[in-house]
């Protein structure tokens, strides 16, 4: 049953208090862009693909086809921190700066360089450095202090 009695929400809300709900609310609404965005990409795909020239993809659609693939990444990347934060009570600072790399990812790919004063590309620049610096030293901190990654890269290196 998808409605819950007040009784229950209330003794949930008493329970796991207001951020573990409001956590759950956004897992699910994230399942929803998920959902929503996943047949979009198929769609795309499909009509490029099966477009003239067949099997090739026009070279001005390859951002659009990006943008939508790094977006449903970083939705299921926010999911998991989601999840994280409900089962441990904790926010990985090495989750935080991947999704952070990719949405700027996202961002890069689908920039038109012509259309931003060159201050503004440094400055997204200076952003990529700063983020991969930071993440860089959170996964030193973390094999210095032998923990072992969120990810699970730890093995290799």
């Amino acid at each position: 049953m998808l409605f819950i009695s007040l009784e229950r929400f209330i003794r949930t809300l008493r329970e796991h208090g207001v951020k573990r709900i409001m956590a759950m609310f956004l897992i699910i609404v994230l399942s929803i862009v998920i959902l929503a965005s996943a047949p979009s990409l198929v769609i795309l795909f499909r009509d490029e693909l099966l477009s003239a020239p067949r099997w090739v993809i026009d070279a001005e659609k390859i951002p659009v086809v990006l943008n939508l693939v790094l977006w449903i990444l970083i939705t299921i990347e926010l999911m998991d921190s989601i999840r994280i934060y409900i089962a441990r009570h904790i926010l990985h600072l090495e989750t935080v700066l991947s999704l952070a790399m990719i949405a700027l990812a996202r961002k890069i790919i689908t920039l038109k360089l012509g259309e931003f004063e060159p201050v503004t590309i440094l400055g997204v620049g200076g952003l990529v450095l700063a983020i991969a610096f930071a993440y860089y030293f959170v996964r030193k901190s973390h094999k210095e202090c032998g923990m072992q990654g969120i990810h699970g890269f730890d093995d290799e290196d």
